[in-house]
Formats: structure tokens, C-alpha cells, sequence
């Protein structure tokens, strides 16, 4: 850190170093953890996870122990001392199957509540060089990091969020630290709307049949499922609107026999109410729809209360509370907007020569 230019004295101000050797809940660290707790930090660091995980007694692969240490540790210093929690991870060697996700079980990745970011070193990083890291968003569960990332990579739905030079080449020995925003802009996406492409439609679909199952499914029976209920998206767009309902907490993971993976839907998903789909129906002012609408009763003489209800009484005559203007004067009745129907916006496949809805993700008849 003296290298980076702080002081010895900032050093011993503001840094609180601490390498625990078991967990913090074994008999002789339970007292200092208790006393960590107490206190109140800007920003907390884990390195790193794996080491955590094998000092709390977790497996790395294990989803259930993987979600047990979250809440146990790093969320509860969180919460207690109010710090930004960073946590640092490893990934696979391979680094064509690595994705997005840490080593490990996918529940690193899923009860993460903030942001999570790959890091790609793009240039080498050592002693008398100047190196280049790229941080990529992985996660981004408030959905506000996205939106000022660069181009969406398919790959591994991955965006790049900024380049950090990383110089140690200067005269004066300290190494200094530049980040620059992405090369490219999320505005830049072949659709040119400035948004990632989501395959909306089969996400739908699938959240549908997810939502009529009472029992968890593994993944490989939804897609069966998915293709006798009519689907015709190709297995990767489909793979993908799984991932994204995961993602966005519409649908939940575990593990099930032979390392299977089952899902369950945790909230309904619907292209109307999602921002990014082309079928988002965006609420008209002045007007009710069928989720809104009010569930007062109206009893007859307007001075008495339903038995067994709490619905807030409303003399009759009166319209119910929230219901549209009634006709003015002349008759006629308000005006209401027509919306336009969500646009077909078709792209080649040009490894099969077919046409697919960039909407849907679904192949399209020509």
C-alpha cells in the first residue's frame, strides 16, 4: 500500500488487517468476531472465498454450505458493520468453460445481492510494467450498473464496465492507478436500442410452465418440456432465458441427483411489465388494469361493513374508488390511446439460414 502511495500513518488509521486461522465462530475467535461486529467500516474485503468456505467447514462445491456462509458471514457484515463487502474469488483454469461464474457451486453466484464482476487481465501486470485489467459486469441484481456498460457479449453475458491501467513505471517508484470507461457503449448493440438482447418471449414461456409445476424441475425436462408446449427457440436462447430468470429472481436453483440442476419459479415473468422486452405495456395514467383493480365492495345503503371483511365501505351511486371518469356531458366517453403492437424485428441465423424473431428468440416461418 506504500507502493500505491498511502502513508504509514493513513495505513494505521483506516486499515484493519485481520487473518483469521478457523472460523470466526470457533470457541477461541467467537469472542473477537463479536467485537469486529460491533464496529463500523467503510468497506470490507474477503480473500478469498474458497479459503473462507474451508475455514467455516463449507465445501466450495456444496450450494447449501455455499448459502449457510453467506448469511453467516459476509451478509452479516453487511448488515452490522454497514460495509460495502467485496468478495474475491477464483475461477476455473479453462477458460472456455469458465463463463461467468467462481469455482465452485452456482450459489456463489446466486446469493450474491449486489454486483459481481469478472476481471480479465488484458495486458501483464508486475514490477516495471504497465498492465491493463478489464472488470466485466457479471450480475447486476439492482439493474443500474448495466444500463453505463459497454456491448453485451453473448458468450458470457458479460458487459465491460471499465479498463484499469495499472502503471508501475514511473520515475518516482509508486504505482499509480487509471480507470477508463469501456471502449464501447451499451447504445452500441447491433439492435440499436441500447439494451442487451433478451430473449423475452421464451422467458415467458418458460416461467409459465414453471409456474404450473408444483414440484421442482431439472433443467433438462423444461426443455423438454418447453419444445411439446410449441417452443421453437434454439437451445442456447433458452438456456439463456433460464440464466436470465435465475438472474432476476423469477426463478430459483438447487442441486438435485446426480448434480442436476432444478428449478423452481420463485415469481411470475411477464414481457408486459419488463422495461426491456418489446411487448412491455407501459400503465396508462387514469387507468385500471386488471391487477389494480379495486377490490372495495359497495353495500347497498353505503353505511354498513361486510362481516368477515375489511373492505372500506362506498355508498351506492358513488363509483368505486380509482374507477375512470364517468361520460362528460356530451356522452362520449375518455379517450383512450391505442398502443402500438410490439414490432417483429427479424434476423438471420446464419448458421442455419433461418429467421428468428430478435424479440423471442423463436424461429419464424418465411
Amino acid at each position: 500500500m506504500i507502493a500505491f502511495g498511502a502513508t504509514p500513518t493513513q495505513i494505521r488509521t483506516h486499515l484493519t488487517y485481520i487473518r483469521p486461522e478457523s472460523s470466526p465462530y470457533a470457541f477461541t475467535e467467537a469472542p473477537a468476531w463479536k467485537n469486529l461486529l460491533a464496529r463500523t467500516f467503510t468497506v470490507v474485503v474477503l480473500d478469498g472465498v474458497t479459503d473462507a468456505l474451508g475455514q467455516f467447514g463449507a465445501g466450495t462445491k456444496e450450494n447449501d454450505d455455499i448459502a449457510t456462509w453467506h448469511r453467516a458471514v459476509p451478509r452479516l457484515l453487511a448488515t452490522r458493520t454497514r460495509a460495502a463487502v467485496v468478495l474475491i474469488d477464483h475461477v476455473v483454469k479453462n477458460g472456455d468453460t469458465r463463463g461467468r461464474f467462481a469455482l465452485g457451486g452456482q450459489a456463489k453466484m446466486a446469493a450474491i445481492d449486489g454486483a459481481s464482476y469478472v476481471v480479465e487481465v488484458t495486458e501483464p501486470i508486475g514490477k516495471g510494467l504497465r498492465g491493463t485489467v478489464t472488470l466485466r459486469i457479471a450480475k447486476d441484481r439492482p439493474g443500474s450498473i448495466r444500463p453505463h456498460c459497454g456491448t453485451w457479449r453473448p458468450t458470457d453475458r458479460t458487459q465491460e464496465a471499465t479498463r484499469i491501467t495499472i502503471d508501475s513505471t514511473t520515475d518516482d517508484g509508486l504505482i499509480r492507478f487509471t480507470a477508463e470507461p469501456p471502449a464501447t457503449n451499451v447504445g452500441d448493440s447491433p439492435d440499436g436500442d441500447g439494451r442487451p438482447w433478451k430473449p423475452t418471449g421464451i422467458m415467458e414461456k418458460l416461467s409459465r410452465l414453471l409456474e404450473a409445476s408444483r414440484e421442482p424441475v431439472s433443467q433438462n425436462k423444461l426443455l423438454t418440456m418447453y419444445q411439446a408446449d410449441g417452443g421453437r427457440g434454439r437451445k442456447q436462447n433458452t438456456l439463456d432465458a433460464i440464466n436470465l430468470l435465475v438472474d432476476g429472481g423469477h426463478v430459483t436453483e438447487s442441486t438435485g441427483p446426480n448434480r442436476s440442476r432444478l428449478l423452481r419459479s420463485s415469481s411470475v415473468y411477464r414481457q408486459r411489465t419488463d422495461p426491456e422486452a418489446d411487448g412491455y405495456e407501459p400503465p396508462l395514467h387514469g387507468l385500471i388494469t386488471p391487477s389494480e383493480e379495486p377490490t372495495t365492495q359497495v353495500v347497498p345503503g353505503g353505511s354498513q361493513v361486510v362481516p368477515g371483511t375489511t373492505s372500506r365501505v362506498v355508498p351506492t351511486g358513488a363509483p368505486p374508488v380509482g374507477a375512470p371518469e364517468p361520460p362528460n356531458a356530451s356522452g362520449t366517453a375518455p379517450v383512450v390511446p391505442d398502443r402500438e403492437p410490439p414490432r417483429q424485428r427479424l434476423q438471420m441465423d446464419y448458421r442455419t439460414g433461418q429467421m428468428f424473431d430478435i424479440a423471442t428468440g423463436e424461429l419464424v416461418d418465411t
